[in-house]
């Protein structure tokens, strides 16, 4: 595997993150659009809690408030009472984002990133990016213009 490439893979999910998030409120995070469909809030929530197992490939400690694990885990549903604030979701995203990218770096140079982490992180990115793309479809659901 380029490792290298995990760094294109992670700067383009921090940018289409971005492009997604821009202009949705708080409010509108937390509207479903359907019985038992995952809200913007809980996907963001799910992909920055998610982060927390990429960090841990690189043996780097993330912590994340316990109720990142109980709100947005895999397995678990959206609640506009079980949910942290998408502003505050989104600047942890952001700023794991350029830790993370810093630590990759830093792993890949010293060469002692193994075959099995960096594949295991680029695992993440994908269902990372997978999740990004819904949000990019629920922002359409809420009447917002694609992201550009």
């Amino acid at each position: 595997m380029a490792k290298h490439a995990l760094l294109s893979a992670l700067d383009l999910n921090s940018q289409m993150f971005k492009l997604v998030i821009k202009d949705i409120s708080n409010g509108e995070s937390l509207q479903s659009p359907g019985n038992n469909m995952n809200s913007i809030n809980w996907i963001c929530g799910h992909i920055t809690y998610m982060r927390t197992k990429m960090f841990r490939q690189l043996n780097k400690p993330f912590e994340l408030d316990k109720a990142y694990e109980s709100y947005y885990a895999s397995g678990t549903h959206p609640s506009p009472s079980k949910s942290e604030d998408l502003e505050d979701i989104v600047e942890l995203y952001h700023s794991s984002s350029k830790e993370l990218s810093e630590e990759l770096q830093s792993s890949i140079s010293a060469g002692n990133l193994s075959e099995e982490a960096a594949s295991a992180i680029n695992n993440y990115l994908i269902h990372e990016a997978y999740h990004i793309g819904q949000v990019g479809l629920l922002r359409r659901y809420l009447g917002k213009e694609g992201a550009r």
